[in-house]
């Protein structure tokens, strides 16, 4: 990496960070071209090191920021550009619900096989491929259990909404039917919700994503290989 070196002025920048068990980074990419193209590997989720690379910028003539859903990322980003122009990606608030999810399925279903728990945290579209005993086994559990049904039911028709790229008031309005029970297990989620409404409707309205293949998930396959 070169220090040193400083940037030209995009129109529109991506940031999305990435974890893993031996490293946790920040990719950048500039969007001005109508596709992505990464300018810097930030090398740590830290504020310094993003305001050190926000500092190398001319944000003159930035006219959108995309972020995922990282605070401190988000909180910094929006010190450098008007917040107005600071959208974050609903993919990662889709990231961020399976995460609940899975932790909730997972103690859940604990005495389960993997099989099952997993057959649980498929897409809502991927659901109708499963079949046979697999699928007898998930009816069962869920008639047996009235909260797994409840929050299943929650997590689908929340997953199925930001995977469609709906109108984020009926991500709203998902979060204000929830009983006060249930939305504990979804707390990271509606706590984002919450936070940065607006930033997701920016997103949604500005960006509006048709492809198969969204911006998230090319920035996170391409986060993977550089890891």
């Amino acid at each position: 990496r070169d220090t040193n070196r400083s940037f030209g002025s995009p129109v529109a920048l991506c940031f999305y960070t990435y974890k893993s068990f031996y490293n946790d980074f920040i990719v950048v990419g500039d969007l001005s071209q109508n596709r992505c193209r990464v300018i810097e590997v930030i090398p740590s989720f830290s504020e310094d090191s993003i305001r050190a690379f926000l500092s190398k910028i001319d944000l003159g003539g930035i006219r959108a920021a995309i972020v995922d859903c990282n605070q401190v990322l988000c909180e910094t980003v929006k010190d450098y550009v008007p917040n107005d122009r600071v959208m974050m990606d609903t993919d990662g608030l889709r990231y961020i619900l399976r995460e609940e999810f899975k932790n909730y399925i997972y103690k859940r279903l604990v005495k389960y096989q993997k099989t099952i728990r997993n057959a649980f945290l498929m897409k809502p579209d991927k659901q109708s491929t499963i079949t046979g005993k697999l699928s007898r086994k998930m009816r069962i559990l869920l008639k047996e259990d009235p909260e797994l049904e409840r929050l299943y039911d929650a997590y689908s028709s929340l997953y199925a909404l930001l995977q469609r790229h709906r109108d984020v008031s009926e991500v709203k309005q998902w979060m204000e039917v929830l009983g006060k029970e249930d939305s504990d297990h979804f707390l990271v989620t509606i706590t984002y919700i919450k936070m940065y409404y607006q930033e997701f409707a920016r997103f949604q309205s500005g960006v509006g994503q048709d492809d198969e293949e969204s911006l998230y998930d090319e920035i996170y396959s391409l986060n993977r290989e550089i890891d």
